[in-house]
């Protein structure tokens, strides 16, 4: 039996490119880190094959699955602005890697492919102040309500991270989608469940807003399973350090 009863899988896709935020940082200049950075490449590689190798494996033995497909069209309108990372005079605005059109790419290949039909329909929601609450302190809840309701600007103290008037009820329309993922895989109605929404959640931290992220939806997520649905223990396995951290670090008991 697993060690957790309870599995997500936060997946992004803000690269403007089709390359992986991995084999981005293949590109680097060679330097000391070069050799850090392929291990680290190799061994995502490695851990990438032995999960998919498991997955296979269970599905096989469990036979056809179903899976759920959370999309909302209105996420796609989420405002992340023109400009990310340091603000300067000398820099100039350029379209954000963060954006619909990169989502819409995978939905679109998914419509064509076929593989929308093969799924079942999830619907999103909004998640509550209490859902967000378990992970966002209040203030932090109130300040991106306030920054909405003032006609959008930058949420992060540090770098930018860019909501619009709508910001608050589209970023809580994509805590809500994976909260409506959760239930359903928890539910029985779906095995397994794919979120594509916007914005992405896994850098956000309890207090604060980074990496373009708003509030963290997997955290979210996971909360909900634990205090809602009485799971124990939940495994959320992503393939960044950085993300880990920032949803290791949003509030918990």
């Amino acid at each position: 039996r697993c060690w957790a009863q309870f599995l997500l899988l936060p997946i992004d896709c803000c690269a403007s490119g089709s390359a992986s935020r991995n084999s981005l940082c293949l590109q680097r200049p060679l330097g000391l880190r070069t050799l850090h950075v392929m291990r680290n490449y190799y061994t995502h590689c490695v851990i990438g094959l032995l999960c998919h190798r498991w997955v296979m494996r269970t599905i096989e033995a469990k036979g056809p699955t179903r899976t759920g497909f959370v999309w909302d069209e209105r996420s796609m309108w989420h405002d992340s602005g023109n400009h990310f990372g340091p603000r300067s005079r000398w820099l100039e605005p350029a379209p954000h890697p963060e954006s619909s059109e990169t989502k819409r790419r995978i939905k679109n290949l998914l419509d064509l492919s076929g593989m929308t039909a093969r799924l079942v329909s999830v619907a999103a929601r909004h998640a509550t102040d209490t859902e967000l609450g378990r992970v966002h302190t209040t203030e932090y809840i109130a300040r991106i309500k306030s920054i909405a309701a003032a006609g959008g600007g930058n949420i992060a103290k540090v770098a930018t991270t860019h909501i619009g008037e709508t910001g608050f009820e589209i970023a809580a329309l994509a805590a809500g989608g994976a909260i409506a993922a959760a239930d359903a895989v928890i539910g029985g109605s779906v095995d397994n469940c794919y979120v594509l929404m916007r914005p992405p959640g896994h850098h956000a931290e309890a207090a604060d807003g980074k990496g373009f992220c708003v509030f963290n939806n997997a955290a979210i997520a996971a909360r909900h399973a634990i205090d809602v649905h009485g799971l124990s223990r939940v495994a959320l396995v992503t393939r960044a350090c950085s993300r880990c951290r920032s949803t290791r670090i949003a509030r918990s008991p």
